[in-house]
C-alpha cells in the first residue's frame, strides 16, 4: 500500500534511518577534528584474547594450547603490545 507521499511505511522507515546515520556520521567526523588524540588514547573493542587456562577457559573442538601461537595472549599482554600504538584501553 502506497501513502500519500508514494512509497510505503517501510520505504519511509529506510530512507529515514539512512537520513539519521548520514546527521550522526556527520556530526561524529565534525567533532572527532576537535579532539586531540595524543591525550585521549585509542580503545580496541574489539580485542581477542586467551588463556592457557583450559579448565577455566577451554578452546574449541578439543584444540590444544600447543597450536596457539603465541601460546597466550591475555589483556595484559595485549595492552603491552598494543600501548605504543595509542590504545590505551
Amino acid at each position: 500500500m502506497r501513502g500519500a507521499a508514494g512509497c510505503s511505511r517501510r520505504e519511509l522507515l529506510v530512507a529515514g534511518a539512512g537520513a539519521v546515520a548520514a546527521v550522526a556520521t556527520g556530526t561524529a567526523l565534525v567533532v572527532a577534528d576537535d579532539v586531540d588524540l595524543s591525550k585521549t588514547p585509542w580503545i580496541d573493542a574489539h580485542s581477542h584474547i586467551w588463556s592457557t587456562d583450559l579448565a577455566k577457559y577451554p578452546l574449541r573442538n578439543g584444540q590444544q594450547v600447543d597450536v596457539l601461537a603465541p601460546r597466550s595472549f591475555t589483556d595484559d599482554e595485549l595492552l603491552a603490545t598494543a600501548r605504543p600504538h595509542g590504545v590505551g584501553r
